[in-house]
């Protein structure tokens, strides 16, 4: 009897294999018969979404990632197997999605202050995009022409979230600009919000996100699918937020973006309906007054209303601003300065794509850029604009030689220890140029030099440009080899640390740590591991010291390391023609 039992136990246990592993062979067969018309849509606990555009967004929103992977996650996109193996025990199970713990790092700021970040494993933010993807198109529609940031671009499909940045950024000036030259307005209220993403509670954004979904207007079933999603929301970001405070969403997401919108609705709501005349970008606030006593009046709502949200204002960037007086005007027609005319001429001459108009525009954005870092401008999203068009002008071959732009480089190398916060723009202009024997050894005192090296963040990006530059120093060696001695807790220096002893080490290195990689507690720790001792044997090495460990959103990884990037530890920003110098460049409003 004990055995028949046991027979039809197996024999039940066989049946929910073939049964789950049907569930992704349909799956995988449904998204690859569907390439062509970019619909594979997958359900997980009730709620569909298309994993076409999901990825497509998701791949978008990672290009400016403060912790950009070392791979750009290509391994994980080169088809939608590895993504599908990993959602299997969920699709079209009434189950929810469990996230992974988040890891949090600070990010320095402007005066040396920080910023949190929350970083998650890719399948989880997958989810997170997924989730967002499935409510924005409805739920975007609940805000006023007031509010201007992360609108939802409502032509469903393509990889485009939101409405272009810049042109939205130029309706908000504009408008406000419209509403003070009304010959009864004479005060511009201005000023931002304090910790933004940091404060939000997770419980009021859901129930906030749960009244926004009653009150739309969905059929039945439509309503019973957003209200899954706002469940699965809950729980990714409470795993993900301040334990203690049930506060703070991930920031620098698209799917936090699109949130903390949401989250500002009842705020947005009251100042409208109390006759302000109110606008808003992110958490940039401009209010048109007819005098200064209406505009404390709308000041001291604002800041009540932000205070039932647990927000408020950064009351050293508030003020009231009357035109009658000539230097607050003056303050006031700063604030509403749609653009930089040097920046428009130099922009219609690059879209221009002919050899005349770049030649006329180059000095031009070279000057720019410098007066810029001289000026300590480097967070001003013209900076950004120099930056990101020079790097890639510098990716076009017969360019290259032409830009004259070492003053430039000398600039950014030497800024990197005075503005630790721009680390990341720097980083992408400094892979991308060319780098003497002085600007290594820059680089090279940041990172060894424990007075100057104080934030993690900045040491994983410069650990990362000279794993793409292949550049050796003995000296660096070691200290990356003192980092992985537990004398570095931080998993950002010690993946940048594991990763650039694999890819510029020896062979010493690499088993070193293969035989310890028990001691990565963590998927960022561990996916730079990965890539980086992907050329060792499975057998002799990967199967005893490895697999046991593995974070199980990594299940995978080292088989597609292993034969499709054997030999490529960080992705190199590839050569561009002028034909691809507009296409996937960065918007330059934050």
């Amino acid at each position: 009897m004990g055995f028949l039992r046991r027979l039809s136990l197996a024999a039940i246990v066989k049946k929910r294999k073939r049964k789950k592993n049907l569930v992704i062979e349909n799956t995988l067969k449904k998204t690859t018969n569907s390439e062509e018309h970019n619909i594979s849509e997958i359900n997980i606990s009730g709620i569909t979404f298309n994993l076409d555009i999901t990825i497509k967004r998701l791949k978008r929103d990672l290009r400016d990632d403060w912790f950009p992977d070392f791979l750009n996650y290509q391994d994980v996109f080169q088809d939608t197997s590895y993504i599908l193996s990993h959602l299997s025990k969920y699709i079209n199970q009434n189950k929810m999605y469990i996230a992974s713990p988040a890891l949090h790092f600070d990010i320095p700021k402007p005066g040396y202050t920080i910023r949190y970040s929350t970083e998650t494993n890719i399948i989880d933010r997958l989810m997170y995009q997924a989730c967002v993807d499935v409510i924005a198109n409805d739920l975007d529609k609940i805000h006023s022409e007031s509010v201007y940031s992360h609108r939802i671009n409502q032509e469903w499909g393509t990889k485009y979230f939101f409405r272009y940045a810049v042109d939205e950024w130029n309706k908000f000036l504009i408008d406000t600009k419209i509403e003070l030259d009304k010959e009864e307005n004479e005060v511009l209220l201005v000023t931002d919000l304090s910790s933004y993403y940091e404060a939000i509670s997770i419980n009021d954004l859901i129930k906030t996100l749960d009244f926004q979904i009653e009150n739309l207007g969905l059929s039945e079933v439509k309503e019973k699918e957003f209200k899954k999603v706002a469940t699965q929301l809950k729980s990714l970001l409470s795993t993900w937020c301040e334990p203690n405070t049930k506060r703070g969403i991930p920031q620098n997401r698209d799917a936090s973006s699109f949130l903390s919108n949401l989250f500002l609705n009842p705020v947005d709501d009251s100042m409208l309906k109390s006759g302000y005349k109110y606008f808003r970008y992110m958490d940039d606030i401009r209010i048109v007054c007819k005098d200064k006593f209406e505009a404390r009046k709308a000041l001291k709502l604002l800041v009540n209303e932000l205070r039932k949200k647990g927000l408020n204002i950064n009351s050293k960037k508030t003020e009231i601003l009357d035109l009658n007086n000539a230097e607050q005007r003056l303050k006031a027609n700063e604030a509403l300065q749609q653009s930089d005319k040097q920046i428009d001429q130099i922009e219609n001459l690059l879209k221009s794509k002919t050899a005349r108009g770049v030649q006329v525009a180059v000095p031009m954005l070279r000057k720019k850029t410098i007066a810029l870092i001289e000026g300590g401008g480097t967070l001003d999203r013209h900076f950004r604009f120099c930056v990101n068009r020079l790097e890639r002008l510098i990716r076009i071959p017969e360019l290259k030689l032409k830009l004259e732009i070492d003053e430039i480089t000398d600039s950014i190398i030497r800024e990197l220890l005075n503005q630790p916060w721009s680390t990341d723009t720097f980083s992408r202009y400094i892979t991308s140029s060319n780098l003497n024997e002085d600007h290594f050894k820059e680089i090279m005192s940041i990172i060894i030099d424990d007075k100057k090296n104080i934030y993690e963040w900045q040491e994983y990006n410069l650990w990362r440009v000279l794993i793409c530059k292949e550049f050796k120093n003995e000296a660096l060696f070691s200290k990356a080899r003192e980092n992985l001695k537990f004398k570095a807790t931080n998993p950002a220096i010690i993946a940048g640390s594991v990763l650039y002893l694999c890819a510029l080490g020896d062979g010493n290195d690499k088993k070193n740590i293969a035989d310890n990689f028990k001691n990565l507690n963590n998927y960022f720790t561990q996916r730079a591991a990965i890539i980086g001792i992907k050329n060792l044997d499975y057998t002799a090495i990967i199967k005893p010291t490895v697999e046991s460990y593995l974070d199980p959103s990594l299940i995978g990884c080292y088989t597609r390391l292993r034969d499709n990037y054997k030999n490529k530890y960080c992705d190199i920003p590839q050569k561009l023609n002028y034909r691809d110098f507009y296409n996937e460049l960065p918007d330059f409003i934050s």
